[in-house]
């Protein structure tokens, strides 16, 4: 007994030693949200016997994988302290950006070069979810009016697709949009993003034309969409 006592006391002091050093690690399910998303985090430290969050927001926690929704936009730091009782710690950083998916669609009247040479002020944007609602002016999601660039702001709205409308005294995209979807129809929103939509419409002659909201059955076929992206954490 006396011969491996000191191997055993040897092999004690060792184990402390390692139990001593904890090493924070943790993962998320998304660093890119929108408000009120809820993330979930996967905590994998170890050597650790308990756990502290700080959301970065004023929230915490001590769950040992917790998860959490932020409710305003802005980027956020999440930080994880792992410990061993109270004689080590370690820490671990993660960031999330949290945004809106927004659409913003700049009305112009098409030509040849595709060019923004006519953008149109005061039109009426008109979001559907499906090409049937768009021919038939049913079940609007949203209507905005083009500013003083043209352009239309839709915040706050799922990442999906849409079918876009216009609606002017002198312009629409009635006959654009029925010979080819691409003018009308967006991409997938990318969520949390600036998503950004060229509406090109052709000028009619009198507004009395603009009456007439029936429109005629054209072939539908398929473009490249002028549609864009924006990165807003960047």
């Amino acid at each position: 007994m006396k011969k491996i006592l000191p191997f055993t006391i040897l092999s004690i002091v060792l184990m402390s030693r390692c139990s001593y050093n904890p090493v924070a690690d943790f993962t998320s399910s998304t660093n890119l949200a929108e408000p009120h998303e809820i993330i979930y985090f996967d905590n994998n430290s170890s050597g650790a016997t308990n756990y502290f969050w700080d959301f970065g927001d004023g929230y915490t926690s001590t769950d040992f994988s917790p998860q959490h929704s932020y409710s305003e936009e802005g980027t956020y730091t999440i930080t994880l302290t792992a410990k061993y009782h109270e004689n080590a710690s370690d820490v671990a950083h993660l960031n999330v950006d949290i945004y809106y998916t927004s659409l913003e669609v700049t009305v112009a009247e098409w030509n040849p070069n595709l060019s923004l040479d006519n953008l149109i002020l005061n039109a009426n944007v008109t979001l559907y979810a499906t090409y049937d609602d768009w021919y038939n002016y049913r079940y609007p999601i949203d209507t905005r009016i083009t500013n003083s660039t043209g352009v239309a702001v839709f915040p706050h709205v799922e990442p999906t697709v849409y079918y876009i409308d216009i609606d002017h005294p002198y312009y629409n995209n009635n006959t654009l949009g029925q010979e080819d979807i691409s003018y009308i129809e967006t991409l997938s929103l990318d969520k949390s993003m600036i998503n950004s939509f060229t509406a090109w419409v052709d000028h009619i002659k009198s507004s009395s034309q603009q009456q007439n909201k029936v429109r005629i059955p054209y072939i539908i076929n398929g473009g490249k969409r002028a549609f864009k992206r924006v990165d807003v954490t960047k």
